[in-house]
């Protein structure tokens, strides 16, 4: 396939972006089944099958079957799904393997760890003295003027990000202004969040 220019992926729209992905994404073709897999489940949405690199065996990838750079792309609806999903593979695998417990974990971008263009959710079987040691968070000493100051940027993005109105204009906002502004003012939002979702998925392409 011929290797597009920075200046031709700018002008991609996000559906010529994912369709890109798709072709030159292995798990796409692993779900389509044109490369072989272990698959152990599928419903309409999701597909688990076992890593061919394990970091313990039985360690399983769920896939959602639509192709999605990073999770904030995937609908509700897929997530409900490959949540249930992980729940019920992570209970199958304490009674397959006499697990102690499981690691469930999504890597979502590749700051976080994600190599794959394709979101999957990994299910990893565990037992004490499996030699895993990658999963420890470091416990460091927080700061809370710092810390102060995390939780009112991160609400007002967590409130923007949920269509919230502001909280300091709630009350007038929700009285005065007409269900016309209310909408538009929703839509930008969420092109603005499909903006931030379409850079991130350029990062594999």
């Amino acid at each position: 396939m011929q290797q597009l220019t920075e200046e031709q992926l700018r002008q991609l729209s996000p559906e010529q972006i994912t369709e890109l992905q798709k072709q030159q994404c292995i798990f796409c073709h692993l779900i389509s089944g044109k490369v072989a897999s272990k698959k152990i489940y599928e419903n309409d949405a999701v597909m688990a099958i076992l890593d061919i690199n394990p970091a313990n065996p039985g360690h399983v990838l769920l896939l959602p079957k639509e192709h999605y750079a990073v999770m904030p792309q995937m609908p509700d609806s897929v997530i409900q799904k490959l949540a249930v999903a992980a729940k019920k593979i992570s209970h199958a695998m304490l009674r397959a393997f006499k697990a102690e417990g499981t690691n469930i974990f999504l890597a979502n971008g590749v700051a976080a760890g994600q190599k794959a263009q394709h979101s999957m959710m990994h299910l990893i079987p565990r037992k004490e003295g499996d030699g895993i040691t990658a999963f420890s968070i470091p416990k460091k000493e927080a700061d809370e003027k710092e810390t102060e100051s995390l939780k009112a940027t991160l609400k007002k993005s967590v409130a923007k990000v949920f269509g919230a109105p502001e909280e300091r204009n709630e009350g007038k906002e929700r009285k005065d202004r007409p269900e016309e502004k209310e909408t538009e003012e929703n839509e930008e939002k969420k092109e603005e969040n499909t903006k931030d979702l379409d850079a991130i998925a350029k990062l594999f392409t």
